[in-house]
């Protein structure tokens, strides 16, 4: 099925239904249309919640698949209220992330995990995001 471009950009009189290929579909023809476009560095913003998750292994997998045209960076900020059962699985999956494809993930704790953890150093007035970064081949 061939979905329009145009689908993505124009107010829908009627709710969108996709089945999954599909939308899979929409979301790879919209990461072609931002480097059609000249995008050089994609961000994306991870909660570590299921959505966040599929959106990122799909992207990933697309920018493997396409020969890592872009820089990617994943983004999670530790804000310290996360649950911490949730907080470790969003790490360890940053940590995988890290494993197959980015060149560096960089963690550090929010304000009020230093202070619980008893840690030293002076505490930020905002938390620091984790960062998961991937770029484009050099060669």
């Amino acid at each position: 099925m061939e979905i329009p471009l145009e689908i993505l950009t124009e107010p829908a009189e009627t709710p969108l239904s996709l089945d999954l290929g599909e939308a899979l579909t929409v979301a790879e023809r919209s990461l072609e249309a931002a480097l059609a476009q000249g995008a050089e560095t994609f961000v994306l913003a991870y909660s570590g919640g299921k959505d966040s998750t599929a959106t990122t292994v799909l992207t990933l997998e697309w920018w493997k698949r396409r020969g890592k045209p872009v820089e990617v960076h994943v983004i999670y900020a530790d804000t310290g209220l996360e649950i911490p059962t949730l907080h470790a699985q969003a790490l360890g999956f940053l940590e995988a992330v890290k494993g197959s494809t980015p060149r560096s993930v960089s963690t550090s704790p929010s304000p009020a995990r230093r202070k619980a953890s008893g840690s030293s150093s002076s505490a930020r007035a905002t938390p620091r995001p984790t960062t998961a970064s991937a770029g484009a081949p050099s060669d």
